[in-house]
């Protein structure tokens, strides 16, 4: 019998206190509509897939269709991860709205500046509160993620 290690995996806690507060500050923001009975799925007629569900709430019918964005997390001039990005964005493109962002422009994350002078992390802002959900492609960087993803996470917290 042979026996099975556990696998440590890297665990970013900053990042997690960040992302949990993001979404418990926006809370009032998110509709969870539970006991909305699903009528039907909205399904691409060229790709078979399903893009959306149709739904019934408080006697009106809702199609709900998911807009998601997408974040380039390197400020690298070549990235494996826009490409990726890109790819998903194109062979998608019947099923779902992305849109893909990058973040080399972002400036290094800096306290002391107001976040309503920084014209580009507000663009982004604005980008994320109106998706339904973000991707983010980024590589690692010992056991981490990039300092560029870390610092944009940090001005849009």
């Amino acid at each position: 019998m042979t026996s099975r290690r556990s696998m440590t995996v890297p665990y970013d806690t900053a990042l997690w206190k960040i992302l949990r507060k993001q979404v418990t500050d926006r809370a009032n923001k998110i509709d969870v509509w539970f006991r909305s009975p699903a009528r039907h799925l909205i399904q691409n007629s060229r790709t078979k897939t399903i893009s959306g569900v149709q739904i019934e709430r408080e006697n009106v019918l809702r199609n709900i269709r998911a807009k998601n964005g997408a974040m380039v997390g390197t400020n690298a001039d070549f990235s494996y991860n826009l490409i990726l990005l890109q790819y998903i964005k194109k062979h998608f493109a019947g099923d779902a709205d992305i849109d893909v962002c990058e973040i080399k422009d972002i400036p290094a994350f800096n306290e002391d500046l107001s976040v309503i002078d920084q014209d580009r992390v507000q663009e982004l802002a604005h980008k994320i509160e109106a998706s339904d959900g973000v991707i983010i492609g980024c590589p690692e960087c010992d056991h981490s993620i990039p300092a560029v993803l870390k610092s944009t996470i940090e001005w849009l917290s």
